[in-house]
């Protein structure tokens, strides 16, 4: 089965706020389905928490990276469906930003991650090599107002599909992007900006689901260093 974005499931802004919800919509999210949530803030102080109204398991992928704007990206093999009305929910101290959350299906499992940060106008998430076909997940971030150019690699079969960027009145932005590949190739997540900036980006792989098969709980992440 190959991967595929379904939707984005909803996104919101907070300011100087302890917790943030998104509600599903209509079509609710299947079970099986992946689905990776973007969180930018301006101050990193406390690690922030995910949970879901159907208690889905969660790992925090991405362990709030930057220097403000801060990054923490999280994802879900969600085992019992969401539907309308139903809620995900960040909780974390004190602060101004936003999250999204983003829905895929045909995934099976968690392959690989890099992350990368820095200042200037090229966001450079690393490099990372995947087993084989799949989802690739990238995310960036960065500092005051930018117009961001979306990377043109096509390293694997596939250009990367820009989704909806964050926009929260702190300042910092974040802008998630995704491409589905055909054969295994390296793969970096490198947009730019028009002007300098602080930056994060990451960039994930996840594995396709063969045919037939059930999609997996993802495992636990690896470690990232400051």
């Amino acid at each position: 089965m190959a991967a595929s974005f379904v939707k984005n499931v909803g996104s919101t802004t907070f300011s100087m706020a302890t917790t943030a919800s998104v509600t599903v919509p209509a079509a609710g999210v299947a079970s099986g389905d992946l689905l990776v949530v973007e969180y930018v803030v301006n101050s990193g102080a406390t690690a922030p928490s995910i949970s879901d109204t159907k208690g889905n398991t969660w790992t925090k992928r991405i362990n709030d990276i930057g220097a403000d704007p801060y990054l923490t990206v999280w994802e879900s093999f969600i085992s019992i469906a969401l539907v309308s009305g139903n809620t995900i929910t960040v909780s974390f101290s004190s602060t101004t930003g936003a999250f999204g959350v983003e829905q895929f299906s045909g995934v099976a499992t968690y392959d690989a991650q890099n992350s990368g940060t820095g200042s200037g106008t090229a966001l450079a998430s690393g490099t990372i090599s995947p087993a084989g076909v799949g989802l690739i997940v990238g995310v960036g971030a960065w500092g005051n107002t930018r117009v961001r150019t979306e990377d043109t690699d096509t390293n694997g079969g596939s250009g990367w599909t820009s989704l909806t960027q964050l926009s929260p009145s702190s300042g910092r932005y974040a802008a998630p992007a995704y491409k589905v590949t055909t054969s295994a190739a390296t793969q970096g997540y490198d947009p730019t900006l028009n002007t300098t900036a602080g930056w994060a980006a990451v960039v994930i792989a996840y594995n396709e689901t063969a045919s037939g098969s059930v999609p997996k709980s993802s495992p636990m992440p690896q470690l990232l260093s400051h």
